[in-house]
Formats: C-alpha cells, structure tokens, sequence
C-alpha cells in the first residue's frame, strides 16, 4: 500500500516538474556596452534540461508500470517473489540515481559564471545574470528542480521499503 503511495507520488511530482520544463521559454533583451543583444531560453536548448527532461519522462514511465504492477498485487493478495523485489531493488536504485543525477546537472546549468569576463580583464562591464534576465524561465526550472528532488526523494523512501520487503522474504520463508 505505501509503496502503491510512492508510485504515484513519483508520478505525480514528474508531471508537474515536465509541465513546468515543457512552458518555461522566455525572450528577453540584454543590454552590454550600449549594444541590446536579443536573448531567448528554452529547455532544449540546454543539454542538462534535455538530460533532465528524458531522465522525468522514463522514471515517469517507470513509476507508472512500478504503480499498475504493485497495484496487481495488492489486488490479488499475492506476494512477491525475492528475484522480483531484487530486480525492483535495483531498478529503484538505478532510478534514483538518475533524478539525483538529473536534477543536479539542471541545478549546475542554472547557475550563471560571470567571472568569464573578469578573467579576460574586462572588470568595468556589467553582465546580469541569467535568472535577473530569464526570471521566468529561472523560475519554472527551479519549481521543476524542487519536484525533481521530491521524486528523488520518493524514490529513496521506495528503495529502503524494497530492502524491507527483501528482508522479510529471507525471515519469513
């Protein structure tokens, strides 16, 4: 039952982090030395907000298969067999990591390096950051990154719930 509540909360919190990724777009216009230089952001633009929106879209379909199968269960009392809570086991795992994995990269590419041009020894120009010229779209990949990291976090509470399980099919039987 509790893991059934995590399935659908992994896909609940993917869904609304890909409709957050799917509408963030914002153009805007940055001004430096005079010049206006027109701006425009997308998340398939960005291989890390491409890499967490494929990421969503299999754990997504994954939790999905994981909810309809556990669901099964439950509904024909069955229990599962140990191969099957170890291949659960790893397949849980191997999905956490991949949001964890996801949402960092994401997280890294939001950030904004402005020391690019004080290395080349221009110290007078002033270059805003990203999210003070794409607030919309900085805001949209951050609800997006907040719920990835809640779906990661499910997904850790089902891998400790498959150990468990694991555990109780070696005491019991």
């Amino acid at each position: 039952m509790v893991d059934i509540a995590l399935r659908s909360a992994v896909v609940a919190f993917m869904v609304v982090s890909l409709s957050a990724m799917f509408t963030s777009t914002q153009h805007s216009e940055v001004h430096i030395i005079g010049f206006s230089i027109p701006v425009s952001l997308r998340w398939n633009r960005s291989q890390p907000f491409e890499f967490l929106v494929v990421v969503e879209l299999l754990i997504c379909a994954y939790a999905f298969v994981q909810f309809v199968y556990q669901s099964v269960v439950l509904a024909k009392n069955a229990v599962p067999t140990r191969r099957c809570i170890w291949v659960q086991l790893a397949a849980d795992q191997v999905c956490a990591y991949l949001v964890l994995a996801a949402a960092a990269a994401a997280a890294g590419a939001s950030r904004t390096n402005k020391s690019g041009f004080q290395s080349l020894g221009m110290q007078n120009i002033k270059v805003p950051g990203v999210c003070i010229v794409l607030d919309k779209f900085c805001n949209r990949a951050t609800i997006a990154i907040i719920f990835t990291l809640l779906a990661a976090g499910a997904s850790g509470i089902s891998v400790t719930l498959d150990v468990y399980m694991l555990t109780l099919t070696y005491y019991m039987g």
